[in-house]
């Protein structure tokens, strides 16, 4: 086995350990999965396809970047416009200071 077979095994794992470790929390916890742990599995599964592809040479390096860019804009917006247990700030909070 060559280390790019090793490498997209690895990457294969990675996303079911990721999935079954994000169901195992929201299970302990007695909680549904929310958007942000769909979001974190859609994450965690869809850059082992990008590196697939890129090992593959499928998809060349301007595209990693944009699909990668592409990713972070999915599951980093807002971020800032929560509190710190999750709950939504109040206007006050998050009015601009002049």
């Amino acid at each position: 086995m060559t280390f790019q077979n090793w490498l997209e095994l690895l990457f294969v794992c990675w996303g079911i350990v990721g999935t079954i470790g994000v169901l195992v929390e929201r299970i302990v916890h007695k909680k549904s999965p929310g958007a942000r742990s769909i979001q974190f599995v859609i994450a965690i599964n869809i850059l082992p396809l990008i590196g697939f592809l890129a090992l593959e040479s499928k998809l060349s390096n301007e595209g990693v970047g944009t699909v990668l860019g592409v990713i972070i804009g999915y599951t980093l917006p807002g971020v800032l416009k929560r509190g710190p247990w999750g709950k939504p700030k109040s206007p006050a909070e998050t009015a601009p200071k002049t």
